[in-house]
């Protein structure tokens, strides 16, 4: 979350949103812990963003009120995903 990888993974999913709102009001959440980012992303997107009341551990989080719509990039809701996929092998002899 340090690298400037991660403020160019930041970038690409609010622009990415911006997109599909098609102009349509949206609100973008960042991190708590992302906070500091604020300016710089502002300045490199052109979008406003909103420092979120929740940590969702990284990631950013947007809504589309007119379309009851979330758009979910938060590094908890991949982990939430991931577990909810998450399938145990029965069985298996581990050790």
């Amino acid at each position: 979350m340090q690298s400037e990888a991660y403020g160019d993974l930041l970038c690409t999913h609010m622009i990415n949103a911006a997109k599909f709102a098609n102009k349509e009001t949206l609100t973008i959440y960042l991190n708590p812990s992302d906070s500091a980012r604020k300016a710089s992303l502002e300045l490199a997107t052109g979008l406003k963003l909103t420092i979120s009341k929740e940590d969702f551990i990284g990631g950013i989080r947007a809504t589309i009120p007119s379309r009851n719509i979330l758009i979910d990039h938060s590094f908890l809701g991949m982990l939430d995903t991931q577990y909810n996929n998450f399938q145990f092998l029965g069985g298996m002899n581990v050790g």
